[in-house]
């Protein structure tokens, strides 16, 4: 599903998103529709009712688009207090996100330092758009769906079984997770990031890097089917894997 945005539309969405607007994109004609988190009992549904209403009545229309998670808030707000040059007042917002109500505590903090505080906006707003961009490259990646997952799961599988070394003979994959939004993926860059369980119990994390060859990242381009772009399961050069790290690569053709 390709989504349609420009970026001056990404940008105020990723601000908005973040300012606690709900988001949501039509599939088939690219309407977006908005209202603002929490509406419930607030005294304010029926200003909100037809937007809504439109989401109640075809959720399956719809794809949301969400702000960080609050752990991925924390991150970056610890980003961005390693980046502050002044040891005395970086150690000071240190001590504060490291008490209870960190965020609070920090947004406090800021008030004493406008320009550090105009400085977090901007470097906000920023891994927002960020954030919103890679949910927009997720979404615009339908070959990689659940099914090709269990596919690749069952592939990985032959491809252990057939090798010739003993080192991966006795391995097998027991599940492959949907890339997340949390891991670093981008399909401009052609890898995706997941976890797999792997071993030989088939119950251990392992970290996954998916690699896109040509033709992988064609049948991205155009819909197609990623089960044509896995190599044979007669040999394992198109495998890298790590049992000691716990890390796997595949590279899809």
């Amino acid at each position: 599903m390709k989504i349609a945005l420009t970026e001056e539309k990404i940008k105020e969405i990723a601000a908005m998103l973040d300012g606690g607007m709900l988001f949501f994109y039509h599939k088939n004609n690219g309407e977006l529709v908005s209202y603002p988190e929490g509406l419930e009992d607030s005294g304010y549904e029926d200003d909100w009712a037809d937007e809504t209403k439109k989401v109640k009545d075809a959720p399956d229309d719809y794809v949301q688009f969400v702000k960080a998670s609050s752990r991925e808030a924390f991150k970056l707000m610890e980003g961005f207090i390693d980046n502050i040059d002044h040891i005395p007042t970086r150690n000071k917002f240190i001590n504060a996100i490291s008490r209870k109500k960190p965020f609070a505590n920090f947004n406090d903090m800021l008030r004493y330092y406008p320009a550090l505080r105009q400085q977090w906006f901007d470097y906000k707003l920023l891994n927002s758009i960020e954030h919103l961009q890679r949910q927009i490259d997720l979404f615009a990646m339908p070959p990689f769906n659940k099914s090709f997952c269990q596919e690749l799961e069952y592939h990985l599988t032959r491809t252990f079984q057939n090798a010739s070394t003993n080192k991966f003979d006795t391995i097998w994959c027991d599940g492959i997770a949907m890339p997340s939004l949390e891991d670093h993926n981008d399909v401009q860059t052609n890898q995706i990031s997941t976890d797999a369980w792997l071993g030989t119990n088939g119950q251990e994390k392992y970290t996954m890097l998916i690699k896109l060859g040509p033709l992988s990242v064609a049948a991205f381009e155009h819909g197609l089917n990623l089960s044509d772009c896995l190599p044979s399961d007669q040999t394992q050069d198109w495998i890298t894997l790590d049992q000691e790290d716990k890390t796997i690569e595949l590279r899809l053709r």
